[in-house]
């Protein structure tokens, strides 16, 4: 298979204008469709008026009961599985962009009696199908076009009205508009608290009625869990099976809850279990044309029924993904490449790690190697290369130190652990060891080039040339690896290489055996290769060139239900952490006078810790939630809205949660956000600010920011980095030059794993032609 975008994908986006900006003449149209979305205006325009025809279906619908609609629903669903293609770009007919379509129309809802919806036939539904007549070929198109839209508005429209009378959630316009675009394969910003589970379970629907399999990509195994059973009630109005996949489950459990209609899951265990099928069926499934018609269409019957000769695939095919939360799986974690691999027992070689820390230990900086804190490595210089010779003939015949460059990749490793991986920062020492398994799935995040990132899951340094790995190793090693765009642990992860197995011996544990890659692919490429992909996060707009170049798909915005009343302070800037804790502290006791809930978001499990302690000295009451204390998430989350509340999270809390508040702290202001670190990219800076302000709530922001934060230390040239220091001992820098500096710094983050993760695509395309 080559790393291509398919060719369906390509095609479906076929002479759309590239134009962002309305032509003349736009603000005479209807008050609806002006600044509905912010992108191609014709899009903007049609994805209006599908909303708008969809709650017209569903205030239509609202009068009949329930027998009836199942009836319609019926109907409905036996159209999509006759026409499944309905469901893309195409069906958006460009011809239906005539006057008369763009004339101005009444808005007035006429709901449809039941008996002329009873009498509906199905192929008025059937979309491409009985197109007969006197009608020139335009006029077929334009026919085709429209019946084809038609069909998916009233499946929404119906959709819409289920969700009202099985879970008590009216949608509203801005979430018929995100789930139409979904339906149409486009990746849509709709802002933190604008309802987006919801709208993914809309759009989910008439995908799912087309017999294809969908699934929907969330991000990590608990929001999966709590989607899949809250939204349970919608998908059986439907006669639609729902389940969840996740880390834990059997393989037969496994198995039958990909035969579901709806499978909500996380990327790593997806494209795991289809990394196992490949390697169980590999003979059978090799070639483009072959393995492209799997995931298209689904694996053979008698293969899916078990009949196959090693059994069924656990998978039982890939067609649709909705990703929630995109910007994390496919920016943040396109680096990310998954790998199933197997533990070697390797005496030898575990006795050659231990060695290396020894000659690493004995090395000096400046002298015998370079630090590259930009990009998170370590450079051997001449001297260093020649010292790393001579000991290495020392060691001749007795370790695989023999060989200088195999020598000089594990005494570097062993420098990267000692100076960039750190306790409560990229891991935390479980208590409890478990059971050791046979086989295991790695997860690595490799340096391409010389451009390291800091993109992928892990922390940095990992994407500096050491592959990061999900093995049982690590926790049968008692090491978890925290991911750093989320602050949660990473089970059943360990990096490879050797690294893991370092890190392992300097916090005096056992060393883990080591593993050996059998099948692999990178994240970035695997969702490149997926027929019909779409998503939805709160943040996507700075990255939406990427998004098209990477995966061709085109961002649109979808307005907030009400304004946002968001208030931004201006950013408070300290010498060093000490102080800017300190901060934090003093303004966390003001804002508790005022009965405001407080959230303290911070990047790393250790800072989390750090502050906790600080408020626990002056006597505040405070809820801590992070890697090691997220058995009550759920408790945490529902109560920090509540008036006085001080809750201290990280990451953790930056996405998929949803903040209630009561009426005192409304009246108190809102939740009060306050950015105890800045991240290296300032969409993730976002995602934090979106717990405040949702829905029309009050809501503030604030910022302190220290010099020596790694967005400064790493991304600013040492000279600089001191002379700043020492004009800001002196208050010489305003704070406006400081935030100049600071979105520098963070632009040339983004920058260099922009370029990572294009370095990554090139990689692949060159091992697609030339080895593959």
């Amino acid at each position: 298979m080559t790393g291509t975008i398919a060719p369906w994908r390509e095609l479906s986006r076929a002479g759309l204008p590239d134009s962002s900006l309305p032509p003349q003449g736009l603000a005479g149209l209807p008050e609806i469709l002006e600044g509905a979305f912010r992108g191609s205006w014709p899009l903007r325009f049609l994805l209006n008026r599908e909303a708008l025809r969809a709650l017209e279906y569903a205030e239509s619908f609202s009068s009949l009961d329930n027998e009836a609609l199942r009836a319609m629903a019926a109907e409905i669903g036996d159209a999509l599985l006759r026409n499944p293609w309905s469901l893309s770009i195409r069906s958006l007919s460009m011809r239906s962009l005539s006057m008369r379509s763009l004339s101005m129309r009444s808005l007035s809802i006429t709901p449809l009696s039941e008996r002329a919806l009873i009498g509906s036939r199905t192929s008025d539904f059937k979309g491409f199908e009985g197109q007969e007549g006197q009608e020139g070929q335009e006029g077929q198109e334009e026919k085709k076009g429209s019946e084809t839209d038609d069909l998916l508005a009233r499946c929404l429209g119906l959709t819409a009205l289920f969700s009202t009378r099985t879970l008590g959630m009216t949608p509203f316009r801005e979430q018929i508009l995100g789930a139409l675009g979904l339906c149409r394969g486009y990746l849509m910003e709709m802002a933190t608290g604008e309802g987006k589970t919801l709208a993914i379970a809309l759009a989910a629907v008439p995908m799912a009625c087309t017999g294809r399999p969908l699934h929907i990509i969330t991000a990590n195994d608990y929001l999966a869990s709590r989607d899949a059973q809250s939204m349970a009630p919608l998908y059986r109005a439907w006669g639609l099976s729902v389940s969840s996949v996740i880390g834990e489950m059997e393989p037969q459990a496994r198995r039958a809850a990909y035969q579901s209609d709806v499978v909500y899951t996380t990327a790593r265990e997806l494209v795991a279990d289809h990394l196992r099928d490949g390697l169980y069926y590999g003979p059978m499934i090799n070639g483009e044309k072959r393995l492209i018609r799997y995931l298209a269409r689904g694996v053979p019957p008698e293969i899916a029924a078990g009949q196959g000769p090693r059994g069924a695939f656990l998978v039982r095919g890939i067609h649709f993904v909705i990703a929630d939360e995109a910007d994390h799986l496919l920016i943040d974690e396109a680096q990310t490449p998954l790998i199933i691999s197997r533990p070697v027992q390797d005496p030898l070689l575990c006795r050659s790690l231990e060695q290396a820390m020894i000659i690493a230990d004995a090395l000096s900086e400046g002298r015998d190697y370079r630090v590259l804190h930009r990009e998170q490595d370590v450079r051997l210089t001449d001297a260093g290369r020649g010292s790393l010779s001579t000991r290495c003939k020392e060691l001749q015949g007795v370790s695989l130190l023999d060989n200088v460059d195999f020598a000089a990749e594990l005494v570097t490793q062993a420098l990267r652990a000692s100076l960039f991986f750190h306790r409560g920062k990229q891991y935390i020492v479980l208590d409890e060891p478990a059971a050791e398994k046979s086989a295991c799935v790695s997860l690595a995040s490799e340096t391409v080039g010389a451009a390291a990132t800091s993109a992928a899951t892990v922390t940095s340094a990992a994407s500096a040339g050491a592959n990061f790995a999900s093995t049982a190793a690590a926790e049968t090693s008692r090491i978890a690896i925290l991911d750093q765009g989320t602050g949660r642990i990473m089970p059943s992860r360990s990096w490879s290489r050797g690294l893991h197995q370092i890190i392992e011996a300097r916090e005096g544990l056992p060393m883990s055996p080591v593993t050996n890659s059998a099948a692999g692919v990178s994240f970035q490429n695997f969702f490149r290769r997926v027929p019909f992909l779409s998503g939805v996060t709160g943040t996507a707009w700075e990255n939406r060139a990427e998004f098209w170049r990477l995966y061709r798909l085109r961002v649109l915005r979808v307005p907030t239900h009400r304004p946002c009343i968001r208030a931004i302070e201006k950013q408070r800037f300290f010498m060093d952490s000490e102080k800017r804790r300190a901060g934090i502290a003093e303004l966390i006791e003001s804002l508790h006078t005022t009965g405001a809930p407080v959230l303290v978001g911070t990047r790393s499990l250790r800072e989390s810790e750090i502050l906790a302690e600080l408020l626990r000295q002056r006597g505040l009451d405070f809820q801590l939630l992070n890697a090691i204390r997220h058995e009550q998430e759920a408790r945490i989350i529902a109560g920090a809205g509540q008036r006085n509340a001080i809750t201290i999270a990280t990451n953790m809390a930056g996405r998929g949660t949803d903040i209630a508040l009561d009426p005192h702290a409304l009246a108190a202001g809102g939740l009060q956000v306050i950015a105890a670190e800045k991240n290296l990219a300032w969409r993730v800076d976002r995602q934090l600010y979106g717990r405040c302000a949702r829905q029309g709530d009050p809501g503030r922001v604030h910022q302190l920011i220290s010099l020596d934060e790694q967005v400064f230390t790493r991304f600013m040239p040492n000279a600089f980095l001191r002379v700043l220091q020492l004009l800001g001992k002196a208050r010489l820098l305003p704070d406006f030059v400081l935030s100049i500096l600071l979105r520098r710094c963070q632009r040339s983050a983004e920058k260099q794993a922009r370029r990572a993760r294009e370095a990554l695509l090139r990689q692949d395309r060159w091992m697609a032609e030339n080895i593959f």
